[in-house]
């Protein structure tokens, strides 16, 4: 069918790439390549449309191993925002509304490897943090991460990546914020560096910073016993003290 014939063209396009890359480097294969992106920007709009609120087709894709085509492209991809932004569209339409695909990968994205480190979701993890504010990428990028918080495995997933990032980037200390209301996350928010990172927010001189950070405590302590335990800690209650004096000046 058609969902096959395009992922098929996928795979013989990466294969072109490939063989293209071990050559010695001459400005025509450069040329090429742009071709060749030109062509998975193409399929992937096609896709793209085929695969719209369509779960029969989205299985069909599936079963076709679309996932791990895509991410045998991403190397390029990286290298040319349109085509990249043609993909991460794709992957958008792919996982919307599809939990039980999303929810029967480990990954979280339908097809894909699951445990692998470099697995296609840890690469859209990695592009939002390295991208531009507020960039089309970017926003593609918190889009698919957003349905993909439908799988309890990329939920435990993004909290860790959001962990490391959130004391350099703001959309992520937001959007870790946000995980902190989910009650399938909270324990593991607890029980880890993710805490300190929430901790580290109260002393802050910035006051909407800390405030964020004040409310992920606050959503952590509901119905949270644990949470209620490590905030007992003496230190802890120091620090939670000596932010609420400050807010008050």
């Amino acid at each position: 069918g058609l969902i096959d014939s395009c992922v098929e063209q996928l795979k013989q396009t990466h294969s072109r790439l490939h063989l293209e890359s071990i050559r010695p480097s001459k400005a025509s294969t450069r040329k090429k390549d742009g071709g060749h992106l030109k062509e998975v920007k193409l399929t992937a709009g096609i896709l793209r449309s085929a695969l719209y609120c369509n779960d029969e087709c989205k299985v069909v894709a599936m079963d076709a191993r679309l996932a791990l085509r895509l991410y045998a492209l991403w190397p390029w991809l990286l290298l040319d925002d349109p085509t990249m932004e043609a993909v991460l569209e794709l992957l958008c339409v792919y996982t919307a509304d599809c939990s039980s695909l999303c929810g029967s990968s480990p990954s979280g994205v339908p097809g894909s490897k699951g445990s692998s480190n470099a697995s296609l979701m840890h690469s859209v993890m990695k592009l939002s943090s390295l991208a531009p504010d507020n960039s089309p990428i970017q926003n593609l990028c918190f889009s698919l991460l957003t349905n993909l918080v439908v799988s309890r495995d990329c939920r435990c997933i993004l909290q860790k990546l959001l962990a490391e990032l959130a004391p350099h980037r703001p959309h992520a200390l937001l959007t870790f914020h946000n995980l902190c209301f989910c009650p399938a996350v909270k324990s593991h928010v607890v029980t880890n560096k993710a805490m300190k990172v929430l901790l580290r927010c109260l002393e802050s001189k910035e006051l909407e910073t800390c405030c964020i950070g004040a409310s992920a405590l606050w959503a952590l302590l509901h119905n949270n016993q644990r949470a209620k335990t490590v905030l007992k800690c003496p230190s802890v209650r120091l620090k939670i003290q000596e932010a609420l004096t400050v807010s008050k000046k």
